[in-house]
């Protein structure tokens, strides 16, 4: 994972997935890629992140 600190923000994992900002809000309304709200905020878990990207081949 690029980053050492544990949660991504949506604009750092658009950069690392190469996915717009737009595609990962619609995938976090459907459920498609594992995320949490911490304050306000969507942040995404560097961890689960990088075992969903492998997942998906």
């Amino acid at each position: 994972m690029m980053t050492g600190d544990r949660w991504l923000t949506l604009v750092e994992l658009a950069g690392y997935s190469k996915l717009s900002h737009s595609k990962l809000c619609r995938m976090v309304q459907n459920g498609d890629i594992p995320a949490s709200r911490i304050a306000s905020p969507w942040r995404f878990d560097a961890r689960e992140i990088e075992i969903w990207m492998k997942s998906q081949g």
